[in-house]
């Protein structure tokens, strides 16, 4: 295997992090290799998830709202 080392990681996303790994039982090592993992697979499956679709939903919302799309072409 080969070793990942992330620079520049804020305190509280490596706090949160750590709290999550502490709920689920798992190392801080063992929680973001699966989460690696995890999202690469998602990545090659090209798949979309709930969340994403939910996402994106959120994002496009204004495209619904006339004054949106004509501000946009000002």
């Amino acid at each position: 295997m080969t070793d990942v080392l992330i620079r520049d990681v804020d305190r509280s996303t490596l706090a949160r992090i750590d709290a999550v790994a502490e709920r689920t039982g798992v190392s801080r090592n063992t929680l973001l290799r699966e989460l690696l993992a995890s999202y690469a697979d998602e990545q090659e499956s090209g798949e979309l998830t709930d969340e994403q679709v939910a996402g994106f939903g959120a994002s496009v919302r204004d495209l619904l709202d006339d004054d949106v799309r004509q501000a946009a072409w000002r």
